[in-house]
């Protein structure tokens, strides 16, 4: 029975690691947290999963030594056919709704992803040119406006898709602003339609509008693109303004970043250099953005982890009386009872029940935990 409760509670812990995949509020707070050095997400980490230098199939994912296995459907064995067992680096990868990237017109093989690429999304003004992402008036910022952007998927050359391909669906997006100058978090996202929602953890200090980040809350579009996204400036910027965060369309996934100019610095790479990918694909050119579905503004406040939607307009005020997390007194201490108590439901209970496996006659008392 006890056996049966810890499967239960890792298939539960399973699916709700699978579902982090589609809902991105479930990812960890580390991954939009500040910059330390370590691993943010698993490409950096899928090419190191190799587990012998072998040329068997099964030298990468055990079991198994230079032995195909049989391909059978219940007590049916397909005969003269066997199966190639996957590497770890694709079955970790093919969790990023594993695609295919092209080189030019050839399949890259294997054909799900084994590392991650830079920039499978891209971020453009909504007037940019929805085959080439180039935009006539440029990448830039005007401090304290309002700006309105379309996030596409985005194809890294030199897969001749491109940008903005129909054929490409865009799946995940997570991303936030800062300014070059100061290395500051800036700037909030007002409106981003119903399938993105602000991220906490984007705003580690408490420091930044509650909706400095944004990250996906299902799977972000069954298109290539979402269009009308709504950010708005700060009222001073130092440097450039450059956004970051990650991705998932059905060619990549990975880091992206797009730095903008601004009304008073105008020294950012070009798009180009930036390394946007025209789409060169004639068969899937896009010819119109999609415009973002109704929804209801972000929360703009400063560090307000209630989420209390103010004015766009409004200035960003820290809220009065609020702990470093964003939770006033009365609610801290509700919360350190609540887990007090809690904490000694579970602490009791697993005590007694290791006390009774102690005290029996079992050969295998105690109970390890």
């Amino acid at each position: 029975m006890r056996f049966a409760g810890l499967v239960l509670l890792a298939l539960g812990f399973t699916a709700q690691t699978a579902r982090a995949f589609t809902n991105g509020t479930l990812l960890p707070s580390y991954i939009c947290n500040d910059v330390d050095g370590f691993p943010k997400s698993a490409g950096t980490i899928i090419p190191f999963l190799q587990l012998g230098t072998a040329a068997d199939n099964y030298n990468q994912f055990p079991p198994g030594n230079a032995t195909n296995p049989i391909i059978a459907f219940g007590c049916n064995v397909v005969a003269n056919v066997t199966a190639i067992a996957p590497t770890a680096r694709q079955i970790i990868g093919a969790f990023h709704n594993g695609g295919a990237q092209l080189n030019g017109q050839t399949l890259v093989t294997p054909v799900v992803y084994e590392k991650s690429s830079v920039n499978p999304v891209w971020l453009a003004p909504t007037s940019a040119n929805p085959v080439t992402g180039q935009n006539a008036g440029g990448y830039t910022i005007t401090a304290g406006a309002m700006h309105t952007f379309v996030i596409a998927a985005h194809c890294p050359a030199p897969d001749f898709r491109g940008f903005n391909n129909a054929g490409v669906a865009l799946d995940g997006f997570m991303a936030y602003a800062v300014d070059t100058g100061t290395g500051q978090r800036v700037g909030s996202w007002v409106n981003v339609g119903p399938t993105m929602t602000n991220f906490y953890a984007c705003n580690p200090h408490n420091t930044s509008s509650a909706s400095v980040g944004i990250v996906h809350n299902q799977l972000v579009s069954g298109n290539s693109n979402v269009a009308g996204l709504t950010w708005k400036a700060p009222a001073t910027i130092t440097g450039l303004i450059k956004f970051m965060g990650a991705g998932v369309s059905d060619c990549a996934f990975g880091p992206f970043s797009v730095i903008f100019n601004t009304t008073t610095n105008s020294s950012a790479p070009s798009p180009t250099a930036q390394g946007l990918n025209p789409n060169q694909d004639a068969a899937n050119q896009v010819a119109a953005f999609t415009q973002k579905d109704a929804s209801a503004d972000l929360p703009q406040t400063m560090g307000n982890l209630a989420g209390v939607p103010a004015s766009p307009n409004a200035a960003l005020i820290m809220p009065v009386a609020t702990t470093t997390a964003g939770y006033t007194p009365a609610a801290t201490a509700g919360i350190a009872i609540a887990g007090a108590v809690a904490g000694g439901i579970v602490a009791g209970g697993a005590m007694f029940f290791i006390g009774r496996r102690q005290g029996g006659s079992s050969a295998k008392a105690p109970l390890l935990l």
